[in-house]
């Protein structure tokens, strides 16, 4: 797996995560820590998980070489217009958290990465290069994230494998107590998107304009919070598929 600094949890760590480390425990700590996602289609959503998980301690690759424009700069707080979406970003999302690493990859890179992370989520992705993107990480072991969102609502697609095993964890601070391993299972995106047909629409190609900050903002944070319970095992996690609507906030 990739390797960064984040891997350290020396004095200093412990005390920028210490809030962290009393809510879900050291060793959980440590994992998210060590962990990494790839990150193809610095868009809205994505914006909303990266900063979150930077912010825990989760290294993240960006791919995605689309130039910036002034109005990305309503749902990308991070964007540099004229530059490249990924390498402009960065520095940004590093000032959040010097223990994460934070770095950018060509697009034609993308695929050959996937291996070398725990999770790659996918936003704005053309229906080939989703389907290239969860290939790769279905072969690989890596857990696969395709995110959505726009004025209507938004949509995630999960897959984290044959047999997802976890632990659910009841009570709080001394009293907490995990659960005997459970398992899920997953359908592949190529098996999912065959029936019904619209799922693949939902995820195909740019959002529909115009794009609604706290859509991003809640979509962005159910796929956060999800990755940090995937990546401790600490939680029981979205189950394939799960869709927001606008009008119903639900």
């Amino acid at each position: 797996k990739f390797e960064g600094t984040n891997g350290a949890m020396g004095s200093e760590a412990e005390k920028v995560y210490d809030r962290q480390i009393r809510l879900w425990g050291a060793e959980a700590q440590r994992r998210i820590g060590s962990s990494s996602i790839l990150v193809c289609g610095f868009g809205g959503v994505s914006v909303e998980v990266c900063k979150n998980l930077v912010l825990a301690g989760v290294s993240v690759t960006l791919c995605d070489e689309t130039i910036a424009r002034p109005s990305d700069l309503a749902t990308n707080f991070f964007a540099v217009p004229g530059e490249p979406r990924g390498a402009g970003c960065c520095p940004k999302l590093q000032e959040l958290n010097p223990y994460a690493v934070v770095r950018h990859i060509a697009e034609e890179e993308g695929v050959g990465a996937v291996a070398a992370h725990d999770a790659v989520v996918v936003e704005c992705g053309s229906a080939t290069r989703l389907g290239e993107l969860s290939a790769a990480a279905r072969k690989g072991g890596v857990m696969f994230y395709a995110v959505r969102a726009d004025a209507s609502g938004g949509g995630v697609f999960a897959d984290l494998g044959e047999n997802f095993e976890f632990r659910e964890e009841s009570g709080v601070g001394q009293s907490a107590k995990l659960s005997d391993p459970k398992t899920l299972r997953y359908v592949p995106w190529g098996h999912a998107t065959k029936v019904p047909p619209q799922l693949e629409k939902l995820f195909d190609g740019a959002p529909q304009e115009p794009q609604l900050p706290f859509v991003n903002a809640v979509v962005g944070g159910l796929v956060g919070q999800d990755l940090i319970k995937v990546l401790s095992r600490k939680g029981k996690p979205i189950h394939n598929c799960l869709l927001f609507d606008t009008a119903l906030y639900k």
